[in-house]
């Protein structure tokens, strides 16, 4: 039995999961069992490309929100609040609330990327 180490602790959006379970699969030509379900979870949940996701980070990023994080602003991608009500809950799920203000930022910015429906 092989021991494994955990190298490196980052949050990961789902469009980074994404293009890491597709490096995957082209070095192994075959996804394990796992693999597979976490990919199809992806095609029906990941809603950004990578490189829509590289600019929707750096955006959040930029607007130097005191409390939000990296970690929260990968959230915030994965789930591309609509409404403060959507924000809210997810940033309550860190014991972060915003002021009003951060929130219509951080809501305009994301509605910039949201998919159109």
């Amino acid at each position: 039995m092989t021991t494994q180490e955990i190298l490196d602790k980052k949050p990961l959006s789902l469009s980074e999961v994404k293009a890491k379970i597709e490096q995957v699969k082209e070095r192994d030509t075959e996804l394990s069992f796992r693999a597979n379900k976490v990919n199809d979870y992806l095609a029906n949940y990941s809603l950004l490309s990578v490189e829509d996701a590289e600019k929707l980070f750096a955006e959040l990023a930029e607007l130097d929100i005191s409390r939000v994080r990296e970690a929260q602003i990968k959230k915030i991608m994965d789930f591309l609040p609509e409404t403060e009500e959507d924000l809210k809950a997810i940033m309550n799920s860190y014991g972060i609330s915003l002021s009003e203000e951060n929130k219509k930022k951080i809501l305009t910015t994301v509605g910039n990327y949201a998919p159109k429906l």
